[in-house]
């Protein structure tokens, strides 16, 4: 579901305002632009952006909230791509096993 314009208010990511269960200090904004950009396990917090800012609701946050709370399937992140160095690791372990076999 998409944040409806016409019926949810809404206001700036930077202006929720959510306590941390750590010590009841404010969640960092890097943490909720987190949330909305790459999400948790597979759900998003929703958000519009209208100029360079992205604004969200707290209809949108509690389908958020629910979401996560459900425990609902969701599929995992996706993995990224390994560095070149990474590959070249795993490459050379694998030969040096092959070798160690005889093959």
């Amino acid at each position: 579901m998409a944040i409806d314009l016409s019926s949810e208010p809404v206001f700036p990511l930077n202006e929720l305002r959510i306590r941390s269960r750590y010590g009841g200090k404010e969640v960092a904004y890097s943490t909720k632009w987190r949330w909305a950009t790459r999400g948790v396990r597979g759900v998003r917090l929703e958000t519009v952006r209208l100029g360079g800012t992205l604004y969200t609701s707290y209809a949108a946050l509690s389908r958020f909230s629910n979401a996560l709370s459900a425990g609902q399937d969701v599929p995992p992140p996706a993995t990224s791509p390994r560095s070149a160095a990474a590959r070249q690791r795993s490459s050379g372990l694998a030969e040096e096993e092959l070798r160690s076999h005889g093959l």
